[in-house]
């Protein structure tokens, strides 16, 4: 919700430009609801430019509460670059906004950014080929990103958009899950990312045998971790 307003709704999205636009939704407005629907709400900011940002955006953007739970912070990595941006969402008035720029690790063109709420580090994944996963911190209290390090021979050239696919972060952060897309000419895998070992022993396939497409992963309530996936060629 809109910090200082549980009633309106802050939608942000992605232009065909690559900047960040932003809408509202009221929810105390009846929309299109039927009685005794509740309310559906109402669209009453549509598609507006943020005049506080720069960012210039590949697909991959992550929105945060922040420590305090006062307002959040949107996350976008500006296309094939190193340039990361962090978005002040402090209030309902978009002049208030504000925007840090951070210049870390090595050129990307990020798929997605998977946050982990144990360890505060952020998984960036490429959609470019031949590059490695790139892992950053947080801080949720004054929004500064720094880098950690990145995923040896998470690289790969199975497509061109599509190399990683998703991410996800085991319940207590330990552990990072790759979903590798695979492809016509590649075989998908899903693999396991442990830090606390050795690089060349740190990164293994975790799927009993490897598939055709490896697609997305989320987290459940349950705490376990769902992996959609295409098991051959033309089936299911």
């Amino acid at each position: 919700s809109t910090p200082g307003n549980n009633n309106r709704y802050i939608i942000f999205t992605n232009t065909p430009g690559n900047a960040i636009n932003f809408s509202v939704v009221d929810m105390t407005s009846s929309g299109n609801a039927v009685f005794p629907q509740p309310n559906l709400g109402t669209v009453v900011v549509f598609n507006q430019a943020i005049g506080s940002s720069s960012a210039t955006t590949s697909g991959a953007m992550l929105a945060l509460a922040k420590g305090d739970l006062s307002g959040y912070w949107i996350i976008t990595v500006d296309q094939a670059s190193d340039t990361y941006k962090v978005l002040n969402i402090n209030g309902s008035n978009p002049a208030s906004w504000t925007e840090q720029t951070f210049n870390l690790g090595t050129t990307i063109t990020a798929a997605n950014l998977s946050f982990s709420d144990a360890s505060n580090k952020i998984a960036v994944s490429p959609s470019s080929q031949n590059t490695n996963i790139q892992i950053l911190d947080f801080d949720r209290t004054t929004g500064v990103l720094s880098y950690d390090t990145e995923i040896l021979n998470s690289g790969n050239a199975d497509q061109a958009t599509e190399a990683i696919y998703d991410t996800e972060w085991s319940p207590d952060g330990s552990k990072l899950y790759i979903a590798r897309y695979g492809g016509a000419a590649n075989v998908g895998d899903l693999l396991q990312w442990d830090p606390s070992l050795p690089p060349g022993s740190s990164l293994v396939s975790v799927i009993p045998t490897q598939v055709f497409g490896s697609y997305g992963l989320q987290i459940g309530p349950n705490g376990n971790i769902y992996h959609l996936y295409q098991e051959f060629n033309g089936g299911p």
